[in-house]
């Protein structure tokens, strides 16, 4: 199977934790996948609030998480894709972090 290589990399409220990505190609993709599913989860947040249900994270909005990842296809071919939430919460950004980089580890 192809070998994918390359760097994911979450900050979270300013501190870097890079990952270094050397895995199989269906890994990568298992591992993208649980990044997915988090986009899907919080943009669930999003429809919650428009329909009045209680926000699991309350709050000051003073978090900020942000991931970037960039990777290269041993067959051929490259994949770069990021995401950021600013003036979260802190406890949100926190748990947003925690999943992210549960994902590449």
């Amino acid at each position: 199977m192809a070998e994918v290589t390359g760097t994911f990399k979450v900050v979270l409220d300013g501190v870097e934790t890079p990952h270094a990505i050397s895995m199989s190609y269906a890994q990568f993709w298992r591992a993208q996948r649980k990044v997915l599913n988090l986009l899907n989860e919080t943009s669930d947040w999003g429809l919650d609030q428009l329909l009045g249900i209680p926000a699991e994270f309350v709050g000051s909005p003073t978090g900020d998480v942000r991931y970037e990842y960039q990777v290269d296809f041993a067959g051929g071919g490259t994949s770069e894709g990021s995401n950021r939430w600013n003036s979260i919460p802190a406890d949100a950004a926190g748990y947003i972090g925690d999943k992210l980089n549960a994902a590449f580890e």
